[in-house]
Order: structure tokens, then sequence, then C-alpha cells
């Protein structure tokens, strides 16, 4: 299963990667704007504070899944070059099952403060936005990321000459 551009996993990756993509550009097109705007004409842009708090939240956790998807997170490989190739595999499958774990515990409780939000009506400080629509994607993308972590998981192979029981040269 590579990168196919006809495959649904790189169409979702590139879907999400694009909308964080819109989000980042939004937080620094406010930002540089503000900035412009309050040393040429000492004229602030009212709700920047609130507009790229909100963005960055959309930025971070809507790109999650699609790092998880690409398979293109930093790894430490210092391991890999010790173990046989299998023993690496498995460590990689290993390390998907505490990821959703990890992930599964992180959505769980992030709907307590989702709720508590929810229920108080609180807002931002400047554009008075209620404060859960920052737990919207958030909670999207812990939700997606398990998902993703389950098919890169599955789709995880030995190489073809270790299948076949030869043993593989590291690179």
């Amino acid at each position: 299963m590579g990168k196919s551009r006809k495959s649904w996993k790189f169409r979702t990756a590139r879907l999400l990667g694009l909308a964080a993509s819109v989000f980042l550009v939004i937080m620094m097109g406010v930002t540089v704007v503000d900035v412009i705007s309050r040393h040429l004409f000492a004229f602030p842009i009212f709700g920047t504070l609130d507009i790229v708090e909100l963005a960055m939240v959309a930025t971070i956790f809507i790109a999650i899944p699609a790092t998880f998807l690409n398979d293109e997170h930093i790894v430490v490989d210092v391991i890999d070059q010790l173990v046989p190739v299998r023993a690496v595999l498995w460590l990689k499958r290993l390390s998907a099952l505490i990821t959703l774990v990890v992930l599964g515990f992180m959505l769980w409780y992030m709907r307590v403060p989702f709720l508590d939000k929810l229920s108080w009506g609180e807002t931002t400080l400047e554009l008075s936005w209620p404060r859960w629509w920052h737990w919207l994607p958030i909670l999207f993308g812990m939700a997606l990321s398990i998902p993703a972590v389950i098919w890169v998981a599955i789709g995880q192979r030995a190489p073809a000459d270790v299948r076949d029981g030869e043993h593989a040269k590291h690179e």
C-alpha cells in the first residue's frame, strides 16, 4: 500500500494536511497584518489573539492524523541497526499498540474539559467565541488519529526478502 494518489489513505492525509495548512496561513496572516497595523497605524486588529489561538489548535490537531496516515513521525531508530528486521517490525507494532492506548486515554479524558467548556459557557476574551470551539479540532484530530494508527499498523509488513526466509540487510 504505497502512497498512490488514488488511495483513500493518501486523499485523507492530503485533505487533512491542506486543512491544517489553511489554518496555519490564517494564523500567520492575521499575526502579520496585526503587527503591521499595530506598528504603522498604532491600530491593533481586534480579536487577533482569539483567532490565532483557535487557528493554532486546529493546525496542530488536524495535522496529527495526517502525520499518522503518512507514517511521518520523528523516529529515533538506534535499535533498528542492532536487531533483526522482524524484531523492528514487532517493535513498530508494539509502539502502535502503545500509541493506540495513549490516544484512547487522551480522547477519553479530553471529553471532561470539553463538556466543562460546553456547560459553563466560557468565552474567549476579545471576540466572545465559545471556548468549546477550541475543543472541536482537538477531539476531531484525536478521534481520527485512532483509525489512522490502526490502518498504518495493519499495513506494516516485513520486507519481501525477510518474508521469503532470507536475512535482510540493514540499510
